[in-house]
């Protein structure tokens, strides 16, 4: 459904406004104006403004977004949870949401580094901290501000197997609140020569 960019009625700005508003698209239907002027506030008023305090950016400020306006959307449509979310109880359910989307974007690239760390140094005779810096480069690259105080470790490690594991922190919406711990390892066989019989 494309979201028009409609003047926003003042009428929204109260807690009556939306609940009014729904009750128009219980008949109508979410095709309606009442639909699109309910859809554009909640975008306008609510999700955009919680990710540009956030000073997300770029994909993100996108993946936010679209997490913040996912359960907006899924908890207008439900007649039965309304009352109870509408207004404030309802930014702060997008806040959490987006807080809760920035961990699991934080986890995913704290894996991935991990990930990428154990493939390097896995080669015959590969220096002792090729996957430290393998794992940081794949950071440098990717996590900007979104994986926080980064630190990366092969502790664990054996001669034959590495382990290589990325901690740090989610970026926060809050200031001056740290963001939600992150840890990732992954391990991997290194490869190395053997005689026939051997282990």
């Amino acid at each position: 459904m494309s979201i028009s960019t409609t003047r926003i009625a003042p009428a929204l700005e109260s807690r009556a406004g939306p609940l009014a508003e729904l009750a128009v698209i219980d008949t109508d239907g979410w095709e309606g104006p009442a639909a699109q002027r309910l859809l554009s506030y909640v975008r306008a008023h609510i999700v955009c403004p919680q990710v540009a305090a956030a000073g997300l950016r770029g994909p993100v400020a996108d993946q936010a977004e679209a997490t913040g306006w996912a359960v907006a959307w899924e908890a207008m449509a439900r007649p039965s949870i309304r009352i109870a979310i509408l207004g404030p109880a309802l930014l702060l359910l997008v806040f959490a949401v987006v807080q809760a989307g920035l961990w699991f974007f934080a986890r995913s690239l704290a894996l991935a580094a991990a990930q990428e760390g154990v493939a390097a140094p896995r080669a015959y005779d590969a220096p002792g901290d090729a996957g430290v810096a393998r794992a940081w480069s794949f950071l440098d690259r990717s996590a900007g501000d979104s994986l926080q105080a980064a630190t990366v470790s092969t502790a664990g490690s054996t001669a034959t197997t590495l382990r290589v594991e990325v901690r740090g922190r989610a970026l926060s919406i809050l200031p001056g609140v740290p963001g939600l711990p992150v840890s990732q390892a992954a391990r991997a066989p290194v490869e190395r020569f053997t005689v026939g019989g051997g282990p």
